[in-house]
């Protein structure tokens, strides 16, 4: 037996089951009992030594290299990154299997809870199915398979365990239950709380392990950056503490990266870098390295006429950088007014069809890929 002090210890004759169990009495107290906290017994806790941890599954990729399963993950960036997307082009890549960056998937079932709505999300679905060869007509729309993404078209308040539950519930009795849970966006899923709370960060956190848990699924938060700050995200700090994965997206000129700020099982991944591309009237997701291959997406709805023309008049300068007023004059020949030109000019540059260079007090602009590729289309 070890020694204490100069005395050897002893064991004591106490059994410690019995002095478990009879403590309530001798002190006279009632037993608090906490519902959300798990008793453990020795028939529930299971240890392992330092050799049965080495031996336990690694985390199974959900997307090779960038995002586990059954993990939190979060992608961030300011208002017009393309944000949404993104995460509709990532989870019909997991739903069809269809390499996502160039990374292998995980394929299954996709939840996606549109909690802003989804006024604009029948364009953009077409524009992916299109762009990836799955082109489907109103008409013949409900004869055709699914592709396995289910929309949510409302939020769910996060912060409501009962709700979360009965939603893991009806999720569990599916055939086939989401392995992917896009949560769009976190700010109108979290109820009427303040979201720089730490405890109402803590029961979204909650939320979502719940979800994970319950149907062995990933869940991917999209969510807002900072007014002040285009790489930090909003809200209480606990949600990087939490996350798996974090990605913030941001635009570079008319090229959008997502970059890694946190990667808890992976080694960082590279920036991804991409761009919105014309598809019918919507965008789809193209990676910047292959930008030459959005001349076989189908385009020519997103424009309107006057935009059109203006950019067609453009184009015969050939490729050389052009002045605005040079390029107004052009265009006045076809009836395209002042007011008009200015309006197409700022369309066309948010749409990252033309680039514009500033030399001293002029305004030269050129055409993009992005802009040659419409007007091929």
């Amino acid at each position: 037996m070890p020694r204490i002090g100069r005395h050897e210890a002893k064991p004591l004759a106490i059994d410690v089951p019995d002095l478990l169990r009879t403590l309530p009495q001798v002190l006279d107290v009632p037993v608090a009992r906490n519902p959300s906290v798990v008793e453990f017994s020795a028939s529930k806790m299971r240890l392992y030594d330092d050799r049965e941890i080495q031996m336990r599954p690694v985390p199974f990729p959900l997307i090779d290299g960038f995002l586990p399963t059954a993990s939190l993950g979060v992608i961030f960036g300011e208002p017009g990154t393309g944000k949404t997307f993104l995460a509709l082009d990532l989870a019909f890549s997991v739903a069809t299997g269809i390499d996502w960056f160039g990374r292998s998937v995980r394929r299954g079932s996709v939840l996606y809870i549109a909690a802003e709505g989804t006024g604009g999300l029948p364009a953009r679905i077409a524009a992916w199915q299109a762009a990836h060869g799955v082109e489907q007509s109103i008409t013949a729309i409900t004869s055709l398979r699914p592709l396995g993404v289910h929309f949510l078209p409302h939020a769910i308040d996060l912060s409501d365990a009962a709700a979360v539950n009965e939603v893991v519930e009806e999720l569990r009795q599916l055939a086939d239950p989401p392995v992917l849970i896009v949560i769009d966006t976190l700010a109108r899923s979290m109820g009427v709380g303040d979201e720089n709370s730490s405890q109402l960060m803590s029961s979204l956190i909650r939320a979502a392990d719940r979800l994970r848990a319950g149907l062995n699924a990933t869940v991917l938060f999209i969510h807002h950056t900072t007014k002040k700050d285009k790489r930090e995200e909003r809200g209480s700090g606990q949600l990087r503490g939490a996350a798996d994965m974090m990605a913030v997206v941001v635009r570079t000129g008319h090229e959008l990266v997502l970059s890694c700020e946190k990667s808890k099982d992976y080694p960082p991944f590279e920036p991804l870098r991409f761009v919105l591309a014309l598809c019918g009237n919507s965008c789809v997701i193209v990676p910047s390295q292959g930008v030459g291959q959005i001349l076989s997406v189908p385009v020519g709805g997103f424009l309107s006429k006057r935009e059109r023309d203006v950019l067609t008049v453009l184009a015969t300068f050939e490729g050389a950088k052009t002045g605005s007023n040079e390029w107004k004059a052009a265009s006045a020949v076809d009836g395209v007014s002042s007011s008009t030109f200015y309006n197409a000019v700022r369309k066309l540059e948010e749409k990252g069809l033309v680039e514009p260079e500033s030399v001293g007090k002029r305004v030269w602009y050129a055409l993009t890929d992005l802009g040659r590729s419409q007007l091929a289309g």
